[in-house]
């Protein structure tokens, strides 16, 4: 994570907050966008509360030996930082939480990275909550893998079908292919059509026609009044 920079770029709406999340680690240098929702910035805040009450913990007792600087400035920041309730107060006056998100994003990812310049805070066996820190961080802008057994066995959604699946899906003797392929000189079959007249059929001209019905005769007679 060292030389690592994150920020977050935009919000998108729905029925849960979701935001967009710009990842540029220093090697290799490629860039990724992962997506976390306002739940999951809270989970970071309160695994950071927990670090902080171990902190204290060890503070408060004297046989204990004195905790870190890093474990102390944590301690700190999480005394002093109110997170929940910025938050809280920008939900109230209908203001945008994204920039409240993008400065404690960017404010612990600046110190998770100077923990990776400096090894030696890393590797000493006392810097526990240096560590546990850095994990924390890895975890939360690691790009999440898609399990292979998961694409294949759900539903495919039409805008993901492509034309070049056809080729694949022939080779496979078992599956019916989603774009079939017509050959060279084969006749399309031609399709039947339903209708609602398809039962009745005209009968032939050799067949008699039905016998005239006898017409009805009117009869006019004068009255005289």
């Amino acid at each position: 994570m060292r030389g690592m920079v994150a920020s977050v770029t935009s919000c998108i709406g729905g029925k849960d907050e979701k935001f967009a999340v710009r990842v540029r680690p220093a090697a290799p240098a490629r860039v990724y966008f992962v997506y976390k929702t306002m739940s999951e910035f809270d989970a970071l805040w309160t695994a950071l509360e927990s670090l902080a009450s171990d902190v204290k913990t060890r503070q408060e007792a004297a046989s204990l030996p004195r905790p870190s600087v890093l474990a102390q400035w944590l301690a700190s920041i999480v005394d002093h930082y109110a997170f929940r309730q910025i938050i809280s107060d920008l939900r109230a006056q209908q203001k945008e939480t994204m920039s409240a998100l993008n400065v404690f994003l960017q404010f612990l990812v600046r110190r998770v990275a100077a923990l990776y310049v400096e090894k030696s805070i890393l590797r000493c066996g006392s810097c526990r909550v240096g560590r546990q820190l850095a994990r924390l961080v890895r975890d939360f802008l690691q790009v999440p893998t898609p399990t292979a057994t998961g694409l294949k066995d759900r539903k495919r959604q039409f805008a993901e079908m492509r034309p070049e699946d056809a080729e694949e899906q022939r080779s496979n003797a078992g599956t019916k292919s989603l774009f079939p392929v017509r050959a060279t000189g084969e006749r399309a079959a031609k399709t039947q059509k339903l209708c609602g007249m398809r039962e009745l059929c005209m009968p032939p001209l050799s067949c008699p026609m039905v016998a005239p019905v006898a017409s009805r005769r009117r009869v006019f007679a004068e009255v005289d009044f």
